[in-house]
Protein backbone atom coordinates (compact mmCIF):
# COMPACT_ATOMS: atom_id res chain seq x y z
CA UNK A 1 0.00 0.00 0.00
CA UNK A 2 1.42 3.39 -1.00
CA UNK A 3 1.13 6.37 1.35
CA UNK A 4 1.75 10.05 0.78
CA UNK A 5 5.02 11.43 2.19
CA UNK A 6 3.19 14.02 4.30
CA UNK A 7 1.06 11.31 5.93
CA UNK A 8 4.17 9.41 7.03
CA UNK A 9 6.03 12.33 8.62
CA UNK A 10 6.56 12.51 12.39
CA UNK A 11 3.57 13.62 14.44
CA UNK A 12 3.53 16.78 16.55
CA UNK A 13 1.50 15.55 19.53
CA UNK A 14 1.21 19.03 21.00
CA UNK A 15 -1.07 19.98 18.12
CA UNK A 16 -3.39 16.99 18.46
CA UNK A 17 -6.75 16.74 20.20
CA UNK A 18 -8.14 13.54 21.71
CA UNK A 19 -11.44 12.61 20.06
CA UNK A 20 -11.89 9.03 21.26
CA UNK A 21 -10.33 5.99 22.85
CA UNK A 22 -10.96 2.32 23.47
CA UNK A 23 -9.44 -0.58 25.30
CA UNK A 24 -6.37 -0.79 23.11
CA UNK A 25 -5.98 2.51 21.26
CA UNK A 26 -6.57 6.25 21.37
CA UNK A 27 -7.70 8.44 18.47
CA UNK A 28 -6.39 11.97 17.97
CA UNK A 29 -7.70 14.59 15.58
CA UNK A 30 -4.92 15.87 13.33
CA UNK A 31 -7.05 18.24 11.27
CA UNK A 32 -10.54 18.33 9.79
CA UNK A 33 -9.73 15.55 7.34
CA UNK A 34 -7.46 13.11 9.22
CA UNK A 35 -7.02 11.32 12.53
CA UNK A 36 -4.20 9.43 14.20
CA UNK A 37 -5.08 6.08 15.73
CA UNK A 38 -2.35 5.06 18.15
CA UNK A 39 -2.24 1.74 19.98
CA UNK A 40 -1.09 1.85 23.59
CA UNK A 41 1.39 -0.95 22.99
CA UNK A 42 3.28 -1.48 19.75
CA UNK A 43 3.25 -5.24 20.45
CA UNK A 44 -0.56 -5.24 20.47
CA UNK A 45 -1.85 -7.71 17.88
CA UNK A 46 -4.48 -5.19 16.84
CA UNK A 47 -2.11 -2.88 14.98
CA UNK A 48 -0.72 -5.72 12.85
CA UNK A 49 -4.23 -7.03 12.18
CA UNK A 50 -5.54 -3.61 11.23
CA UNK A 51 -2.66 -2.92 8.87
CA UNK A 52 -3.09 -6.32 7.27
CA UNK A 53 -6.83 -5.71 6.88
CA UNK A 54 -6.28 -2.36 5.16
CA UNK A 55 -3.74 -3.96 2.83
CA UNK A 56 -6.27 -6.67 1.99
CA UNK A 57 -9.23 -4.31 1.55
CA UNK A 58 -7.46 -1.77 -0.68
CA UNK A 59 -9.39 1.31 -1.76
CA UNK A 60 -13.17 1.10 -1.51
CA UNK A 61 -15.68 3.92 -1.36
CA UNK A 62 -17.31 2.50 1.78
CA UNK A 63 -14.17 1.59 3.72
CA UNK A 64 -12.23 4.24 5.64
CA UNK A 65 -8.93 4.94 3.92
CA UNK A 66 -5.62 4.36 5.68
CA UNK A 67 -3.37 7.28 4.75
CA UNK A 68 -0.13 6.43 6.49
CA UNK A 69 1.88 4.62 9.17
CA UNK A 70 3.97 7.22 11.02
CA UNK A 71 5.44 4.74 13.51
CA UNK A 72 5.21 1.14 14.74
CA UNK A 73 2.02 1.60 16.72
CA UNK A 74 0.03 4.19 14.74
CA UNK A 75 -1.96 4.66 11.55
CA UNK A 76 -3.40 7.79 9.97
CA UNK A 77 -6.99 7.54 8.78
CA UNK A 78 -9.67 9.61 7.13
CA UNK A 79 -11.74 11.61 9.59
CA UNK A 80 -15.51 11.62 9.58
CA UNK A 81 -18.59 12.11 11.69
CA UNK A 82 -19.69 8.98 13.62
CA UNK A 83 -22.85 7.60 12.07
CA UNK A 84 -24.18 6.84 15.55
CA UNK A 85 -24.22 10.61 16.17
CA UNK A 86 -26.67 11.28 13.35
CA UNK A 87 -28.99 8.27 13.37
CA UNK A 88 -31.19 10.06 15.91
CA UNK A 89 -31.59 13.14 13.71
CA UNK A 90 -34.61 13.81 11.54
CA UNK A 91 -32.96 12.60 8.34
CA UNK A 92 -35.29 11.82 5.46
CA UNK A 93 -36.03 8.16 4.72
CA UNK A 94 -34.29 8.43 1.35
CA UNK A 95 -31.11 9.58 3.11
CA UNK A 96 -31.33 6.71 5.59
CA UNK A 97 -31.75 4.20 2.76
CA UNK A 98 -28.61 5.59 1.13
CA UNK A 99 -26.69 5.10 4.39
CA UNK A 100 -27.95 1.54 4.66
CA UNK A 101 -27.02 0.69 1.08
CA UNK A 102 -23.53 2.14 1.57
CA UNK A 103 -23.08 0.15 4.80
CA UNK A 104 -24.16 -3.00 2.99
CA UNK A 105 -21.65 -2.40 0.20
CA UNK A 106 -18.89 -1.84 2.74
CA UNK A 107 -19.65 -5.02 4.66
CA UNK A 108 -20.04 -7.02 1.45
CA UNK A 109 -16.56 -5.92 0.35
CA UNK A 110 -15.18 -6.86 3.76
CA UNK A 111 -16.65 -10.36 3.54
CA UNK A 112 -15.54 -10.83 -0.06
CA UNK A 113 -12.02 -9.99 1.12
CA UNK A 114 -12.01 -12.89 3.56
CA UNK A 115 -12.58 -10.70 6.61
CA UNK A 116 -15.15 -10.85 9.41
CA UNK A 117 -15.43 -7.41 11.00
CA UNK A 118 -16.54 -8.82 14.38
CA UNK A 119 -17.69 -5.42 15.72
CA UNK A 120 -19.94 -4.10 12.97
CA UNK A 121 -22.42 -1.39 13.89
CA UNK A 122 -23.24 2.31 13.71
CA UNK A 123 -20.52 3.06 16.26
CA UNK A 124 -17.98 1.73 13.74
CA UNK A 125 -19.18 3.68 10.72
CA UNK A 126 -18.47 7.30 9.86
CA UNK A 127 -19.72 9.83 7.34
CA UNK A 128 -16.98 11.24 5.14
CA UNK A 129 -18.44 13.93 2.86
CA UNK A 130 -21.89 12.34 3.37
CA UNK A 131 -20.59 8.89 2.41
CA UNK A 132 -20.78 6.02 4.90
CA UNK A 133 -17.47 4.24 5.56
CA UNK A 134 -16.74 1.29 7.85
CA UNK A 135 -13.93 1.75 10.39
CA UNK A 136 -12.02 -0.15 13.12
CA UNK A 137 -10.45 -3.39 11.92
CA UNK A 138 -8.14 -3.98 14.86
CA UNK A 139 -10.16 -6.91 16.17
CA UNK A 140 -11.32 -8.47 12.91
CA UNK A 141 -10.88 -12.05 11.74
CA UNK A 142 -8.86 -12.57 8.56
CA UNK A 143 -9.11 -15.86 6.69
CA UNK A 144 -10.69 -17.57 9.68
CA UNK A 145 -8.25 -16.36 12.34
CA UNK A 146 -9.61 -15.76 15.83
CA UNK A 147 -11.30 -12.37 16.16
CA UNK A 148 -10.10 -10.15 18.99
CA UNK A 149 -13.20 -7.98 18.96
CA UNK A 150 -16.82 -8.61 19.88
CA UNK A 151 -20.18 -6.95 19.39
CA UNK A 152 -22.22 -4.70 21.65
CA UNK A 153 -24.88 -6.02 24.04
CA UNK A 154 -27.66 -5.11 21.61
CA UNK A 155 -26.24 -6.65 18.42
CA UNK A 156 -24.52 -9.80 19.69
CA UNK A 157 -25.81 -13.13 18.37
CA UNK A 158 -25.76 -15.13 21.57
CA UNK A 159 -22.44 -16.75 22.46
CA UNK A 160 -21.47 -17.46 18.87
CA UNK A 161 -17.92 -16.66 17.82
CA UNK A 162 -17.69 -13.80 15.29
CA UNK A 163 -18.51 -15.05 11.80
CA UNK A 164 -20.14 -13.94 8.57
CA UNK A 165 -23.47 -14.85 10.17
CA UNK A 166 -22.90 -12.72 13.28
CA UNK A 167 -21.76 -9.79 11.11
CA UNK A 168 -25.00 -10.07 9.12
CA UNK A 169 -27.00 -10.24 12.36
CA UNK A 170 -25.26 -7.04 13.49
CA UNK A 171 -26.01 -5.46 10.12
CA UNK A 172 -29.73 -6.04 10.73
CA UNK A 173 -29.34 -4.27 14.07
CA UNK A 174 -27.58 -1.36 12.35
CA UNK A 175 -30.45 -1.06 9.87
CA UNK A 176 -32.88 -0.90 12.79
CA UNK A 177 -30.80 1.81 14.46
CA UNK A 178 -30.51 3.90 11.30
CA UNK A 179 -34.27 3.73 10.70
CA UNK A 180 -35.41 4.36 14.27
CA UNK A 181 -32.53 6.40 15.69
CA UNK A 182 -31.97 3.90 18.52
CA UNK A 183 -30.40 0.43 18.75
CA UNK A 184 -32.51 -2.68 19.34
CA UNK A 185 -33.90 -2.96 22.86
CA UNK A 186 -32.54 0.49 23.70
CA UNK A 187 -35.10 0.67 26.50
CA UNK A 188 -33.01 -1.90 28.39
CA UNK A 189 -29.73 0.05 28.25
CA UNK A 190 -29.84 0.97 31.96
CA UNK A 191 -30.96 -2.49 33.09
CA UNK A 192 -28.36 -4.30 35.20
CA UNK A 193 -29.20 -7.59 33.50
CA UNK A 194 -29.43 -6.17 29.99
CA UNK A 195 -26.75 -8.43 28.45
CA UNK A 196 -28.35 -11.63 29.67
CA UNK A 197 -31.89 -10.36 29.03
CA UNK A 198 -31.19 -9.45 25.41
CA UNK A 199 -29.18 -12.64 24.86
CA UNK A 200 -32.19 -14.66 26.04
CA UNK A 201 -34.61 -12.68 23.88
CA UNK A 202 -32.49 -13.32 20.79
CA UNK A 203 -32.11 -17.00 21.70
CA UNK A 204 -35.92 -17.23 21.78
CA UNK A 205 -36.11 -15.51 18.37
CA UNK A 206 -37.80 -12.50 19.93
CA UNK A 207 -36.71 -9.39 18.11
CA UNK A 208 -37.77 -5.73 18.22
CA UNK A 209 -41.08 -4.86 16.57
CA UNK A 210 -40.49 -3.94 12.93
CA UNK A 211 -43.95 -4.37 11.40
CA UNK A 212 -44.35 -0.63 10.86
CA UNK A 213 -40.83 -0.04 9.54
CA UNK A 214 -39.43 -0.08 6.02
CA UNK A 215 -37.07 -3.00 5.25
CA UNK A 216 -38.96 -5.27 7.65
CA UNK A 217 -38.14 -8.43 5.70
CA UNK A 218 -34.48 -7.45 5.43
CA UNK A 219 -34.03 -7.01 9.18
CA UNK A 220 -35.88 -10.23 10.00
CA UNK A 221 -33.83 -12.08 7.38
CA UNK A 222 -30.60 -10.88 9.02
CA UNK A 223 -31.83 -11.80 12.49
CA UNK A 224 -33.33 -15.20 11.64
CA UNK A 225 -30.37 -16.18 9.48
CA UNK A 226 -32.38 -16.66 6.27
CA UNK A 227 -30.09 -14.18 4.49
CA UNK A 228 -26.89 -16.17 4.40
CA UNK A 229 -24.52 -13.72 2.75
CA UNK A 230 -24.12 -10.02 2.15
CA UNK A 231 -24.79 -10.70 -1.54
CA UNK A 232 -28.25 -11.94 -0.53
CA UNK A 233 -28.66 -8.96 1.80
CA UNK A 234 -27.74 -6.58 -1.03
CA UNK A 235 -30.24 -8.19 -3.41
CA UNK A 236 -32.99 -8.01 -0.77
CA UNK A 237 -32.11 -4.38 -0.10
CA UNK A 238 -32.12 -3.48 -3.80
CA UNK A 239 -35.54 -5.09 -4.22
CA UNK A 240 -36.94 -3.26 -1.19
CA UNK A 241 -35.52 0.09 -2.34
CA UNK A 242 -36.99 -0.44 -5.81
CA UNK A 243 -40.43 -1.00 -4.28
CA UNK A 244 -39.95 2.11 -2.14
CA UNK A 245 -39.08 4.17 -5.23
CA UNK A 246 -42.10 2.80 -7.08
CA UNK A 247 -44.36 3.65 -4.14
CA UNK A 248 -42.86 7.14 -4.00
CA UNK A 249 -43.39 7.53 -7.74
CA UNK A 250 -46.99 6.32 -7.49
CA UNK A 251 -47.62 8.60 -4.51
CA UNK A 252 -46.17 11.52 -6.48
CA UNK A 253 -48.46 10.77 -9.43
CA UNK A 254 -51.49 10.49 -7.14
CA UNK A 255 -50.57 13.75 -5.42
CA UNK A 256 -50.24 15.44 -8.82
CA UNK A 257 -53.64 14.08 -9.96
CA UNK A 258 -55.29 15.23 -6.74
CA UNK A 259 -53.81 18.69 -7.23
CA UNK A 260 -55.12 18.75 -10.82
CA UNK A 261 -58.57 17.62 -9.70
CA UNK A 262 -58.67 20.29 -7.02
CA UNK A 263 -57.62 22.89 -9.55
CA UNK A 264 -60.30 21.72 -11.98
CA UNK A 265 -62.87 21.68 -9.19
CA UNK A 266 -61.97 25.24 -8.21
CA UNK A 267 -62.19 26.34 -11.86
CA UNK A 268 -65.54 24.59 -12.31
CA UNK A 269 -66.88 26.02 -9.06
CA UNK A 270 -65.80 29.51 -10.10
CA UNK A 271 -67.50 29.16 -13.49
CA UNK A 272 -70.74 27.87 -11.91
CA UNK A 273 -70.65 30.71 -9.37
CA UNK A 274 -70.27 33.28 -12.13
CA UNK A 275 -73.16 31.75 -14.08
CA UNK A 276 -75.39 31.87 -11.01
CA UNK A 277 -74.37 35.46 -10.30
CA UNK A 278 -75.19 36.34 -13.92
CA UNK A 279 -78.63 34.74 -13.71
CA UNK A 280 -79.37 36.45 -10.41
CA UNK A 281 -78.33 39.77 -11.90
CA UNK A 282 -80.62 39.26 -14.90
CA UNK A 283 -83.61 38.30 -12.70
CA UNK A 284 -83.19 41.47 -10.64
CA UNK A 285 -83.51 43.74 -13.67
Amino acid sequence: MQYSHSACQSIDYSSLTIIGFGGSAIVYGIDEATVLKEYFDETDQGIAIERRAFSRLGLHRNIVQCLGEPNNKSIILERGQPLSNVTGTKAQLEQKLQWIRAAAEGLRHIHRSGIVHADFGCTNMILVEDRVKVIDFGGCSIDGSEALAGYNWYNRRGSMCPSLETDIFAFGCAVFEILTGKPPYHELKDCLERDETVRQLYAEQRFPAVDQLPLRELMLGCWHGTLGSMDEVARCLDAACTVHQEIDSTASIITHLISKLRSCFRSTSLAVTRQLEGRIGQSNK
